[in-house]
C-alpha cells in the first residue's frame, strides 16, 4: 500500500459543481457506485455508504499521485512503484475534506510481514512530512469494522508556529482477500470528521480472509 501524504490534496484548488451518478461512475477505475452513494468493490467484497460528495476525477488523481510520489522520492531517495496499486473510490467535499481508498495485491509469504510493511510505510510518511519542513503529531491504533481488524495510522499537521492543526488524516488498513486495502480520511473540522468516520464504520465485507 502506498499512502500518499494527504496534505498534497491541497494542491487541487477549488471544487467543481456536483456530479451526476453517471459522471461519478465514469471517474472510477473499478467498482460500482449507485444513486444512493453506495459503493461496491468485488475484489475485497467491500460495500460502503458514502456521503454525496464529488468523486475526484482520474485527471486529479493522477496529479495527486505524481506530486505525492515525487515528495516521497525526495525524502527516501528511491522511486515508488505504484504499478499494482488500484484506486477504488476517492471523494471530496472540498480541498480539505476527502476520502481515499486503494487496494494493492499483497502476499505475505513473498512480500513479508504485513504489519512490518505498514510500519515501514508509516515511517516513510513521517520522513516525507519532515523533509517538507512540516510539523506533525502521529498516532497508531486499531479498530474492528464489520468484524475485521484494521490498523490505524493518524497524523495531525500543524501551522509553522505549532499552535493550530491545519489538517488531520487517519488511514485504516487491512489485508483482505490477498489485497492490501486502505481507507484514508482527511479533514479539517469535527463535523466532516464524523461524516467520514460514519462512512468508514458503515463498511461491510463479504470476503473475510
Amino acid at each position: 500500500m502506498l499512502l500518499i501524504p494527504s496534505l498534497f490534496l491541497l494542491v487541487i484548488a477549488g471544487c467543481k459543481s456536483k456530479q451526476t451518478t453517471k459522471e461519478k461512475q465514469q471517474e472510477l477505475q473499478t467498482g460500482v457506485l449507485n444513486e444512493k452513494n453506495v459503493y461496491k468493490a468485488d475484489e475485497i467484497g467491500w460495500t460502503i455508504q458514502l456521503p454525496g460528495w464529488d468523486v475526484i476525477t482520474k485527471k486529479e488523481n493522477d496529479k495527486l499521485n505524481e506530486k505525492g510520489k515525487e515528495a516521497i522520492k525526495k525524502s527516501v531517495g528511491a522511486e515508488i512503484n505504484t504499478s499494482r496499486l488500484m484506486e477504488l473510490i476517492n471523494v471530496r467535499k472540498d480541498q480539505f475534506n476527502t476520502f481515499l481508498s486503494t487496494i494493492e495485491p499483497y502476499n505475505e509469504p513473498s512480500d513479508g510481514s504485513y504489519s512490518e510493511h505498514n510500519k515501514m510505510i508509516n515511517e516513510v510518511v513521517k520522513n516525507t512530512y519532515a523533509s517538507k519542513g512540516m510539523y506533525a503529531e502521529y498516532g497508531e491504533d486499531t479498530a474492528i469494522i464489520d468484524g475485521l481488524k484494521f490498523e490505524i495510522f493518524s497524523a495531525k499537521i500543524y501551522t509553522p508556529d505549532k499552535t493550530k492543526v491545519i489538517i488531520s488524516q487517519k488511514m485504516f488498513s487491512a489485508l483482505i482477500n490477498g489485497y492490501d486495502f486502505a481507507m484514508t480520511m482527511v479533514y479539517n473540522n469535527d463535523v466532516d470528521m464524523k461524516v467520514l468516520e460514519s462512512a468508514i464504520y458503515s463498511s461491510k465485507f463479504s470476503k473475510r480472509n
